[in-house]
């Protein structure tokens, strides 16, 4: 970790320099460490954000929509993205740490909910898991402690000299391949991609700016203001530009990560579940 910290530092002492591509890549303990100690700080997120979400509906026509919403991130299994207009959702993805879900809000309400432990895969109505949409954003860690059991990290150079480290997703034999710069180590692209090869999802992203951390005067960490997203093979994308993002610590609401809540307040009858074991012994609602 030193030595990349030590490289890391150099890079930005000397403005301009070029990190040759030739150059051996980082150990990934080092790599990993560098890019965690950023993300540690970002473990609890919250920002109001302008989404863009581009489809083709039921006709086959192009569409896109653009509405306002939040984000909220309490790592590492609850996740929250509501998107709407004049203060209504139309699109609120979520996860808790049994269950995910999709609900589509316009028109007949409808949600779509799997058990993590279930895995379920997801059909062209539910284009990625919400927790993989997560580690879309930059803000997951490298070195999970669930991945313990599984092979660890590689580590490579792109050709102009950027990181590029694979690490194993939650789908049993899937990967998610990360281009980091080499001075920073904050994320510029990252893949996600199926067990037999096929790619995912990519996200690009830019624009880093600081995280205001609730009782911490250190120098607030930084994150991707800006995510685009494309989904290879469905014709869909999203594009993220958060405001102002915040940690606020303990003080952060779990009101958006209750399921319960959440279907009584949206009024949702009709209900997808993903996997047979999502839904109660009835086929109720959990």
């Amino acid at each position: 970790m030193l030595a990349v910290l030590s490289t890391a530092c150099e890079s930005r002492q000397r403005p301009g320099v070029a990190i040759e591509s030739a150059a051996p890549p980082p150990d990934f303990a080092g790599v990993a460490a560098a890019h965690d100690a950023r993300v540690e700080r970002l473990a609890r997120l919250w920002t109001s954000a302008v989404v863009q979400l581009t489809y083709t509906d039921e006709d086959g026509r192009r569409q896109r929509d653009q509405g306002e919403g939040y984000l909220q991130v309490i790592q590492p299994d609850r996740f929250a993205l509501s998107v709407g207009k004049f203060g209504e959702a139309y699109v609120y993805v979520g996860s808790n740490p049994e269950f995910y879900w999709w609900f589509e809000l316009r028109g007949t309400p409808r949600a779509w909910i799997g058990r993590h432990a279930g895995r379920a895969a997801l059909d062209r109505d539910v284009p990625i898991h919400p927790l993989d949409l997560l580690d879309l954003l930059g803000v997951t860690p490298l070195a999970r402690p669930d991945d313990m059991d599984r092979p660890g990290g590689s580590v490579s150079r792109a050709e102009d000299g950027s990181v590029i480290v694979e690490v194993p997703t939650r789908e049993p034999g899937g990967l998610r391949r990360v281009t980091l710069d080499a001075r920073t180590f904050e994320p510029g692209r990252i893949e996600l991609l199926s067990s037999d090869g096929r790619l995912v999802a990519v996200a690009r992203l830019g624009e880093y700016g600081p995280v205001t951390v609730w009782g911490d005067g250190r120098l607030p960490p930084r994150t991707a203001w800006l995510v685009e997203v494309e989904f290879p093979g469905q014709d869909s994308g999203l594009r993220l530009r958060m405001s102002n993002p915040e940690n606020r610590g303990e003080a952060a609401p779990l009101a958006a990560f209750d399921l319960d809540r959440l279907l009584r307040k949206y009024r949702i009858d009709d209900i997808r579940w993903l996997d047979d074991e999502a839904a109660g012994p009835e086929g109720d609602a959990p």
